[in-house]
């Protein structure tokens, strides 16, 4: 008759040819036996992103309720101009900042650069809606305000994979997709927002290229490495 091994975290019965349990990676060999570091056995299975994803629903589905009760609540006492559209994009923001990262288990510097984009657009919709509902001059986060936070963004981005081994590749093609939006926002800019004052935007773009030149000097073997392995893939 087969015989099983008890899994007291999984509570699964085990064949006891494994001497691991394969859901948790529990030694299940016999008591004061060490486990063998070059036995075969099933790898460790982190479970920990099953905990991560019923946090991630519970954050989600509890902003979906606020933003729900802000639109009801709004409507219902009007204002001018309506409130709940701010609470939604703030809301929007604050899940692909912070709360997505932490759901697709990804470092939060690797998410620098994104964080900056949807900080830059935040701030360009509250210009446009103030402007729509309200009358307000506009132009105080298209001219100054976005390009500022993609300039900044940029310059942290590029302190950082200059000074790691780990982030730079990565980091170093999101600079490259910041440079190629803020020369489609400044080429934007010229043909719609021409009366608009341009040296933000030109202070941006030479930001990213200057950044794109260091990146360039400093990790020029592990660049070229990484763009020769993708033209081989291809």
């Amino acid at each position: 008759m087969h015989k099983y091994n008890h899994c007291d975290n999984c509570k699964l019965e085990v064949s006891d040819d494994l001497n691991f349990c394969p859901l948790c990676g529990k030694f299940l060999g016999q008591e004061g036996k060490k486990p063998n570091e070059n036995e075969s056995s099933f790898p460790v299975v982190d479970m920990s992103y099953i905990y991560r994803q019923k946090w991630v629903k519970i954050v989600q589905s509890f902003m979906v309720l606020i933003g729900i009760l802000c639109v009801v609540i709004n409507l219902m006492f009007i204002t001018k101009p309506l409130w709940f559209p701010y609470v939604l994009a703030g809301l929007f923001v604050v899940w692909q900042t912070i709360f997505h990262s932490f759901k697709y288990n990804e470092g939060y510097i690797k998410r620098i650069p994104e964080t900056g984009f949807w900080l830059a657009l935040f701030v360009v919709f509250i210009d446009v809606y103030d402007h729509l509902c309200l009358d307000i001059a506009l132009g105080w986060a298209i001219e100054f305000a976005a390009p500022s936070i993609l300039t900044l963004t940029v310059l942290v981005t590029t302190i950082i994979s200059l000074f790691s081994a780990k982030y730079d590749l990565t980091l170093f093609k999101k600079v490259v997709y910041l440079s190629i939006l803020a020369v489609l926002y400044l080429l934007s800019k010229w043909i719609f927002f021409n009366h608009f004052s341009n040296w933000p935007l030109y202070m941006n773009v030479c930001v990213c290229l200057v950044s794109i030149f260091l990146m360039w000097i400093f990790k020029n073997k592990k660049l070229r490495s990484f763009i020769n392995q993708f033209q081989i893939n291809l």
